[in-house]
């Protein structure tokens, strides 16, 4: 059985707040992206994952076998000395000064590591607030029409979430949101290849998502990929019913209706009409999905 807690570099008696201390340390030098073993590092996030959770830490605990008793003291002779090793005079076991020197070290090299732990959470902290107040400008300013500025904040925001280690299914569903946000921002600047690629990377780490399927249909459609868009528009209609949303199913519907007539443009007598009114479908921003209403492509 494998030793989670070796692998967290803990021992049984961790608490919750250190199991995370040492999974963050452990991460920022042990993750691929910085220049970690990824098998080493899937270790660790197994590890985490199982010691994490009380009910699983239990289970494994329960399988774990029992500690070694600890060993009687050695008697002590009457002048206190056993096999060289200086003893206190009342019968404990004493310390050589090489011995004491070396608990000194270590005691340093522990509260480093618990300063470094600290650093570290600290960091991971301040990312997130820094995230998320840009993802709040990058909203007020797709809003106010200005997507330039809508683009500098949403990039900020993606580049630091994107340096995270996560660990729960929502940091990684807003990692997805801020790459959706980004990709509505690129089309709005008519670079639909680019909004494409952030939808990609939006589905890539939120795949059941129906406003990710859904952005990626309109982007696709905009661009005349019109088989791809039927296709995400199909995808984003079955999501959006199992999840209930109404404002993303009418979206989808009408989408993949306007797709279907124009993907048969050549075949088609009324397909130059249909073609027109595929090259005007609304890109939405993703927090704009509260209404059946979706914004025109170049609005504000």
């Amino acid at each position: 059985m494998d030793d989670y807690y070796g692998v967290l570099e803990l021992t049984r008696e961790a608490t919750p707040s250190q199991i995370r201390s040492a999974y963050l340390r452990l991460c920022s030098t042990s993750h691929p992206d910085r220049g970690g073993d990824t098998e080493t590092f899937q270790r660790i996030k197994k590890a985490y994952a199982v010691l994490c959770d009380e009910s699983e830490k239990a289970a494994y605990d329960e399988k774990l076998p029992a500690k070694p008793s600890k060993p009687e003291a050695a008697p002590t002779s009457q002048h206190g000395v056993v096999k060289g090793v200086h003893v206190k005079v009342h019968g404990q076991t004493g310390k050589t000064e090489e011995e004491r020197q070396k608990e000194l070290q270590q005691s340093i090299a522990t509260a480093q590591m618990e300063q470094e732990v600290l650093t570290e959470e600290q960091w991971h902290s301040r990312d997130l607030k820094s995230a998320l107040e840009a993802e709040r400008h990058g909203s007020e300013a797709f809003r106010a029409g200005d997507y330039a500025q809508a683009l500098q904040h949403y990039t900020e925001a993606v580049r630091l979430m994107g340096a995270q280690f996560f660990t729960t299914s929502d940091d990684v569903e807003w990692l997805a949101s801020l790459y959706c946000h980004r990709a509505a921002t690129f089309a709005k600047l008519s670079r639909h290849k680019r909004a494409l690629a952030d939808v990609e990377e939006a589905i890539e780490h939120s795949p059941t998502s129906s406003k990710v399927h859904l952005l990626r249909a309109q982007v696709c459609q905009v661009m005349d990929q019109h088989l791809d868009a039927i296709e995400s528009y199909a995808e984003a209609l079955r999501l959006a019913r199992t999840e209930r949303n109404e404002a993303v199913s009418t979206a989808a519907s009408d989408g993949l209706r306007v797709s279907q007539v124009a993907h048969g443009v050549e075949v088609d007598a009324h397909g130059g009409e249909a073609h027109a009114i595929a090259e005007q479908v609304a890109i939405a921003h993703p927090l704009d999905l509260t209404s059946r209403e979706t914004q025109q492509l170049g609005s504000a």
